[in-house]
């Protein structure tokens, strides 16, 4: 299965191979393949075995793709989707000429279901900014760059087109 995995503003492609519910299995990422053995204690994994390296690893849902990771005593921040979903939350953005403005576009119409920002408030690359419903299923709209959210032309309710500017980002 295919993924979209973003950590920390930064994202990746990553293609899980084989394996089972307990077996090893691979890792495509950015072309290279890594074997992966995950070995549990106490119901939970505590030991992740990546090629040749080992690694002390936890992790706990905090709902819908995202997880807090403990990894060798770091803590981290992840969301993970499948590819398909990953299409549906990019974002097309389009920048003036000057570089300092980011136009944030529907990718798919839809309605929108909540807006995540408020004018003037810092993001990051990665963040949401509004979750937009099609279909039934809710997706993400996320910054695609760091900024400063300097208009939001959307409400909660509002029904949108693809294509459509939702957000203005300053950066």
């Amino acid at each position: 299965m295919k993924y979209r995995v973003t950590c920390e503003g930064s994202g990746w492609d990553i293609e899980v191979r084989g394996g089972g519910e307990d077996g090893p299995f691979e890792l495509q990422v950015d072309g290279e393949t890594i074997p992966v053995l995950l070995e549990r204690g106490g119901g939970a994994i505590r030991r992740l075995v990546l090629g040749d390296s080992q690694r002390e690893f936890g992790f706990q849902s905090s709902g819908e793709g995202n997880y807090h990771i403990g990894l060798d005593g770091n803590d981290y921040q992840v969301s993970v989707v499948d590819a398909r979903m990953a299409r549906f939350q990019q974002v097309s953005t389009q920048e003036d000429e000057d570089d300092s403005e980011c136009r944030v576009e529907a990718p798919i119409p839809g309605l929108v279901v909540r807006v995540d920002v408020g004018l003037q408030q810092t993001v990051e690359a990665g963040q949401c900014l509004l979750v937009l419903d099609a279909m039934k299923l809710e997706n993400e709209i996320v910054a695609s760059a760091a900024g400063r959210v300097e208009e939001i032309l959307v409400c909660e309710g509002d029904a949108v087109e693809k294509g459509q500017v939702l957000v203005r980002l300053s950066r």
